[in-house]
């Protein structure tokens, strides 16, 4: 019987057949929690009709929420997965994350204090794979074991829980801030709310590295810049300025990461240096999004960053 008062409520995102081999592993990791009695775990559902189902989404804990294929972007799932939570806090987990022994014990205990949001300790699930060291720098080194705690500016996208009410109070406009979570977890500490860092809350996050990934980068880089412009209210004058300053992203952003890795982690400089050529290559893609969505919006980026979640990496969105 699933939780009739669920603790937790963790939505995870379903998209094509051809895209699901990390997302059976990360509801296996759901589903052998300790607390599994006490967690609701929803399954959105946006993929093509007459798709198989999830393998382990017969479990009783998992509830499937069916939503189209076609126009459903992966915002507007996660958003719908908030709305369909029963639980009063929400996570989420992507395909290429693994929640760890004593995650969800951990996510409740922590949310027991005044945070809005919660995040935890980040592990490399490829260490040693091609470049999977330096992107797993690039996206988490501020969570790397052994993540500090106590409040946060900032917390892991995609593997971090919040209290459902607050979620939505934004309404409509929960959707756009989900579109790019740092833009959420700015708006939400400008709402008066904090965010906690937990270590007992430990999650592997898996990287894959290919020519393809500079269109991933690209595509969230411009729905942030985006959603950052539209959520703040930027003038026009300051989008451009934005705008025009956004090739140097590559080369202050590196810049950043060794300091904050010379301070703080002194042994992942050696996989620093090494990635280097592809941490430059990949915040080239990012700095490419960030300007174009400074200067011309968000486009087409969220149907192509959706793309890269449920149908498969391609250059180009596909219609519908």
């Amino acid at each position: 019987m699933p939780p009739k008062k669920p603790e937790l409520s963790v939505v995870i995102v379903m998209g094509d057949p051809g895209t699901r081999g990390g997302l059976e592993k990360t509801l296996f990791s759901l589903i052998h929690q300790q607390s599994i009695e006490k967690i609701e775990i929803l399954v959105v559902d946006c993929a093509p009709s007459g798709a198989p189902p999830l393998q382990g989404s017969d479990h009783p804990c998992v509830r499937t929420v069916k939503l189209p294929r076609s126009g459903t972007t992966l915002a507007q799932a996660r958003a719908e997965g908030v709305r369909q939570a029963r639980a009063p806090i929400v996570a989420f987990l992507d395909d290429h994350s693994f929640a760890m022994a004593g995650w969800a014990e951990a996510l409740v205990e922590a949310h027991r204090g005044p945070w809005a949001g919660v995040g935890g300790e980040i592990y490399n699930n490829t260490p040693a794979r091609g470049f999977a060291d330096p992107v797993y720098l690039m996206g988490h080194a501020a969570w790397m074991p052994p993540a500090p705690r106590g409040e946060a500016a900032l917390l892991p996208s995609h593997d971090t829980c919040y209290k459902r009410d607050i979620l939505l109070q934004y309404g409509d406009e929960l959707p756009e801030l989900l579109m790019a979570e740092p833009v959420l977890m700015r708006r939400l500490r400008l709402d008066g709310q904090r965010l906690y860092v937990d270590p007992n809350v430990k999650s592997t996050h898996g990287y894959t590295v290919n020519p393809l990934t500079l269109v991933a980068f690209y595509a969230w880089s411009r729905c942030f810049a985006a959603s950052r412009a539209k959520a703040f209210r930027w003038s026009p004058a300051r989008r451009l300025t934005f705008g025009f300053l956004s090739p140097f992203i590559p080369l202050v952003r590196a810049i950043r990461l060794f300091v904050y890795l010379a301070r703080r982690r002194p042994t992942s400089l050696p996989a620093f240096f090494v990635g280097l050529p592809i941490i430059l290559l990949a915040q080239a893609g990012a700095a490419v999004g960030e300007g174009l969505g400074m200067f011309f919006g968000l486009g087409d980026a969220e149907r192509l960053l959706t793309q890269t979640h449920l149908r498969g990496l391609r250059l180009r969105p596909e219609y519908p």
